[in-house]
């Protein structure tokens, strides 16, 4: 299947700049439309880089049993393993012989639902600011488990052309290997868009050491060009706040499935079911 991004654009390079303060960073990146960007000095102190190896994770969720999907949004095929044997699969895919027919099975793993000691291992990037992190522990707690997660696997992986979910910006730092990223500028208002954010194609290599910004609406391909592992937050600030729930709305079904926690029901005083269509359905009638 061809997952490359359909734009017959310009292909523009993705800035690789130090971080720039906060303010001028959402302003000239995050609001809309805004453009991905590569932050070269965010992850270069973090404990995490050279320390999440694909050796270390076996050590600590070695046991842990997984599925392994050949994509992560429309898999044809997956396979149950031990996340031992996954992290010996994506530096050598060949320990699983005939089993996976080639395939480079992808991974992502929310990995501080099992070990919160992990969070003390990276930084939240300042130029991000992230409404959830001002609602109460509780709340934010709930957010670091359901929106982090390790994305991995071997080289050749790909993640195909798509926009992430509820209108929200994302991060992504790499921690090991390199991957190939390529976006596509959402509809602009042509009038008011840069020339810089309209009808453009925007690619770059991300490696270990990096981490990519980009804001919502931007549709994306990503291909690892090494084994890979790399940490992911979506995130929510003023910049994105309104497109945020706008797509709540849309999408009310999905979001209340990830509202249907134990600690977060309990610290928001939730009773309701999530499955409000037929609460909403038996109260017509």
């Amino acid at each position: 299947m061809d997952t490359s991004i359909s734009n017959s654009g310009e292909r523009l390079s993705i800035e690789r700049i130090l971080a720039p303060g906060r303010v001028a960073f959402e302003q000239e990146y995050l609001t809309s439309p805004g453009r991905p960007v590569i932050l070269t000095n965010v992850i270069t102190k973090w404990p995490a880089l050279g320390k999440w190896t694909f050796g270390f994770l076996a050590t600590l969720f070695g046991d842990t049993q997984v599925v392994a999907m050949d994509q992560l949004f429309t898999p044809e095929k997956a396979f149950r393993l031990s996340f031992r044997m996954f992290m010996r699969f994506c530096e050598n895919p060949s320990v699983l012989g005939e089993r996976v027919s080639g395939f480079p099975l992808y991974f992502g793993f929310q990995p501080f639902c099992r070990d919160s000691s992990l969070l003390s291992d990276f930084n939240w990037p300042e130029e991000c600011d992230n409404l959830y992190s001002h609602l109460g522990d509780d709340v934010y707690d709930w957010y670091l488990r359901e929106f982090g997660v390790l994305l991995i696997g071997p080289a050749g992986t790909v993640t195909p052309d798509h926009v992430d979910l509820f209108g929200t910006h994302a991060w992504l730092a790499q921690l090991c290997g390199s991957k190939r990223f390529v976006f596509e500028a959402p509809d602009a208002d042509e009038k008011h868009a840069p020339a810089s954010s309209r009808n453009g194609v925007y690619e770059a290599v991300v490696n270990a050491g990096d981490m990519i910004v980009f804001p919502q609406g931007w549709k994306h391909t990503v291909t690892s060009l090494a084994p890979s592992i790399s940490l992911s937050f979506n995130f929510v600030n003023y910049t994105n706040y309104s497109a945020h729930l706008l797509e709540i709305f849309r999408d009310l079904p999905k979001w209340t499935r990830r509202l249907d926690n134990p600690t977060l029901r309990k610290a928001l005083n939730i009773d309701w079911t999530s499955d409000f269509r037929e609460s909403f359905a038996a109260e017509r009638h």
